[in-house]
């Protein structure tokens, strides 16, 4: 065995070692309207995944993948005072569902439309596939949508270690690509299971976060 490759499993074997790399991000929180047939609804929404461009550092980048997971809440439709009269509203007393959440993932695709030293504008498509919980069980919902984003954004290239000498515990990390924070805004249509398609209007904000990583070994900690 190679003396470097004994020394690795050493220490791996008689101190607490931690490391780990996170992937080039882009988070968003946003607010969602739907304009179906019937009322509309309006809730929070989530969405997290892996982006190429926020694992860029060159600022002549045109293009920008992602692939990632996705949360939405809505507001429960309320009941109509029609509906009520007919009967067709829960008793008083009864247990009423508040919020229907949905979980999925989406795929997105987007291009540069203009460019400035700190500043870019992305105009793409998105498409996402959720199952959504509500009062009659599960339901498929997908929806595509058009995509205009604007961020301000900065490369960043770091990496750099510290050690503490009274525990002999070491470290070392580093980060790389692009950090930003954006506005976006999207509008589609959303297909669900047992409804008519409805049109979805989608804004928020966004941060981008480059790759990081880092380890950290602590041999006090055996002790």
């Amino acid at each position: 065995m190679p003396a470097r490759s004994a020394l690795l499993l050493f220490i791996a074997s008689q101190s607490a070692c931690i490391a780990g790399i996170v992937p080039p991000s882009r988070s968003e929180v946003g607010t969602t309207v739907i304009a179906g047939d019937g009322q509309p609804q309006s809730g929070l929404r989530l969405a997290t995944g892996a982006h190429l461009a926020s694992g860029q550092t060159s600022r002549d980048r045109d293009l920008d993948i992602g692939v990632g997971v996705v949360y939405e809440r809505l507001a429960a439709p309320a009941t109509g005072s029609e509906e009520r009269a007919l009967g067709a509203a829960p008793a008083e007393g009864a247990e009423q569902t508040k919020f229907i959440d949905a979980r999925g993932s989406y795929l997105d695709v987007a291009g540069v439309l203009l460019r400035g030293p700190t500043h870019r504008t992305w105009i793409g498509a998105r498409t996402e596939l959720m199952r959504q919980e509500g009062p009659e069980g599960r339901r498929a919902i997908g929806a595509t949508f058009a995509r205009l984003a604007w961020e301000t954004y900065g490369p960043v290239h770091a990496s750099g270690g510290a050690s503490d000498s009274s525990s002999g515990a070491f470290g070392a990390g580093f980060a790389y690509g692009a950090l930003a924070l954006g506005l976006f805004l999207e509008t589609g249509v959303r297909y669900a299971e047992g409804e008519q398609p409805a049109l979805v209007a989608i804004g928020g904000v966004s941060l981008r976060m480059p790759w990081l990583g880092g380890f950290m070994v602590d041999p006090s900690a055996i002790w």
